[in-house]
């Protein structure tokens, strides 16, 4: 392939074929870099490219190479996160400080590189899909500053033939400053609160686990780090659950009725108020969200068991129950917060959203960092008839 022949990619998902797991690819991918290649264990990761769960990642340096164009040496870092299922592409960073906008064919080329000089020539490549694709500016996190950014309103002006991204802004009050803010996306929060409590939850219990042989004795003085650690989880069970349930509350339309029939035979007509009061979120996103997003059946998948394990929790963290005739909680729900599946069932939220992401992530609702992330573009006959002037005192 001739460089001029290259196509310019942005992302890349690599998935398993066969039964081979991804974590001996992804430990093969940095082992074996070509002359040049250098693997770059001096890098840190801050983790705010993705709300996937990250069991590893790499840095990747490549050969230097000239930019014609502004006659300029440079070379790629290359950021490859491992989760349980797949090796994705976090960003590429160049040793040198270019405007975005000029980025993109320096991009492109670094990773057809990566993709011809380290992939290909991989033992394991074969056994493995790997999905190459073009976001860039006709992706929404080309334009982020931060993973939680809410998404910006497109408009297409007919007048003018242009399309602009607009930011929706908020007012607050604390004290006597007046606060100007652009809000986030509600589910990312969610997502990154329990993300980072789960990071930290998984951190204390690597250092508790760390102590002992099979029998484990929590005494007094690794007590507090048992508790810290049954904090961050109920921290990152709740948020995880408030993602999905926010995640489901905002997909449906407000003209959305759902029919059903109930024990007595009798059919009832729910809109988007009795849904959100009085549906369970397991029902929202196993009846009414395929119906509404076109998607398969979500509760054939793997990770819907998962899922309904962390309603189970939460709803225990949220409606304890008691023990000794009503006179003390029931601990129970603690060894739960130790078990083998705690991790997998907090992060089932992130493969619930994931799944209707697949589908159709186009609208505003959903968060960023789950891949390239579509736009919705409303049109409009111009921008002077679509707003009004607003005064100062109404502001």
């Amino acid at each position: 392939m001739t460089e001029d022949r290259i196509r310019i990619f942005t992302d890349v998902t690599i998935t398993p074929k066969t039964t081979l797991g991804v974590k001996r690819y992804f430990s093969s991918i940095a082992r074996n870099l070509p002359t040049k290649w250098r693997f770059c264990k001096e890098k840190s990761y801050d983790d705010n490219d993705s709300f996937r769960i990250l069991i590893d990642v790499v840095c990747l340096e490549t050969p230097a190479f000239v930019d014609k164009r502004m006659d300029k040496t440079l070379s790629g870092f290359i950021y490859l996160g491992l989760t349980d299922d797949s090796i994705i592409l976090l960003k590429v960073d160049l040793s040198i400080d270019i405007p975005k906008e000029e980025r993109l064919e320096i991009i492109g080329y670094v990773l057809h590189n990566f993709h011809e000089a380290v992939l290909k020539p991989n033992k394991h490549y074969h056994n493995f899909e790997h999905s190459f694709e073009f976001g860039g500016p006709s992706d929404e996190n080309w334009f982020k500053s931060d993973l939680r950014d809410e998404r910006s309103i497109k408009l297409f002006s007919k007048a003018d033939q242009k399309t602009y991204f607009l930011v929706r802004s908020e007012k607050a009050k604390h004290l006597h400053k007046q606060i100007s803010y652009s809000p986030p996306n509600n589910i990312s929060l969610s997502l990154s609160l329990m993300k980072k409590s789960m990071s930290r939850a998984h951190a204390k219990l690597k250092q508790l686990l760390s102590a002992g042989g099979k029998v484990l004795n929590i005494d007094n003085d690794q007590k507090p780090l048992l508790f810290d650690y049954l904090e961050e989880i109920q921290t990152s069970v709740i948020f995880s659950y408030i993602a999905i349930e926010g995640f489901a509350n905002a997909v449906i339309p407000e003209n959305f009725q759902h029919d059903r029939i109930n024990e007595r035979g009798i059919k009832e007509t729910w809109n988007k108020q009795n849904i959100e009061r009085w549906m369970s979120t397991s029902e929202k996103v196993g009846v009414i969200l395929p119906k509404i997003i076109n998607s398969g059946d979500i509760k054939i998948q793997p990770f819907w068991s998962d899922f309904k394990g962390l309603e189970v929790l939460r709803n225990d963290i949220v409606h304890q129950k008691t023990i000794d005739r009503g006179t003390k909680l029931d601990p129970g729900i603690y060894a739960q917060m130790l078990g083998d599946k705690i991790f997998q069932t907090i992060s089932s939220s992130i493969k619930v959203i994931d799944f209707f992401y697949k589908v159709d992530n186009a609208h505003p609702y959903f968060p960023l960092g789950l891949g390239i992330a579509k736009f919705q573009v409303h049109e409009i006959e111009s921008m002077e008839k679509h707003f009004r002037h607003v005064n100062d005192d109404e502001l």
